[in-house]
């Protein structure tokens, strides 16, 4: 709806003006040339009902912040598996270990908007709302760690591994020791060969591949 506001902001201009015109022609003093006193405007003339030059500013703004959001529901919407996709590219979306990239990322983004609406005079409600959108995002970032498995699927990409969180979260050891704790006790849970059980080479493979991700944790336990 915004986009399309944005899109059609030439047209409502020009409608505006033009009833404008209309009831200034109609409203005019063919002896004088002067408005009728107890004229009335009609509504879509009126100031209070009109969007103004700082107005449109804002919504360029929410309509930006709002395509983000976007682009991170639709990478992470998928079963995660390998297709062609449209413009002849191949890759997968749905991928769990995208999410707490996708959350990383939004956080970022909502970071600089709220730089930016401190800069917008006027625009009271635009940082209400970049706040609370903040909060609301940081909430559910925060129940991530009802789920583990987010963070073990990306400590286990071979692209990723623990550099990832050491490099994202540099300034927070605590949560790189707290992440790390999560994915041993996924590991010791659900992810070990049970005992005297049969074990395939796919599973051989995926166990192989953690207990290198995991070996570096026992030394910082």
């Amino acid at each position: 709806m915004i986009r399309r506001g944005i899109i059609l902001r030439p047209f409502i201009e020009q409608l505006v003006l033009k009833h404008r015109q209309q009831w200034e022609q109609d409203n005019r003093s063919k002896r004088i040339g002067n408005l009728r006193k107890f004229a009335s405007e009609h509504r879509i003339c009126l100031e209070e009902n009109q969007l103004t030059v700082n107005d449109w500013a804002v919504l360029e703004h929410l309509a930006k912040l709002l395509g983000f959001y976007e682009d991170a529901v639709k990478t992470l919407e998928g079963d995660g598996q390998q297709r062609k996709r449209k413009g002849g590219w191949v890759g997968s979306y749905g991928n769990v270990w995208e999410v707490i990239q996708g959350f990383e990322f939004l956080l970022e983004v909502f970071e600089d908007y709220k730089q930016l609406a401190s800069e917008i005079p006027d625009a009271e409600h635009f940082r209400i709302n970049i706040n609370l959108g903040g909060e609301k995002l940081n909430k559910y970032y925060s129940r991530l760690d009802e789920t583990p498995i987010y963070y073990t699927a990306l400590a286990l990409h071979l692209a990723f591994w623990w550099g990832y969180f050491e490099n994202e979260w540099k300034d927070n050891t605590k949560w790189v020791m707290e992440a790390k704790q999560m994915v041993r006790e996924v590991w010791e849970v659900g992810l070990s060969s049970p005992a005297g059980g049969p074990e395939s080479s796919r599973r051989r493979t995926s166990c192989e591949a953690a207990a290198k991700v995991l070996q570096p944790i026992s030394s910082v336990l």
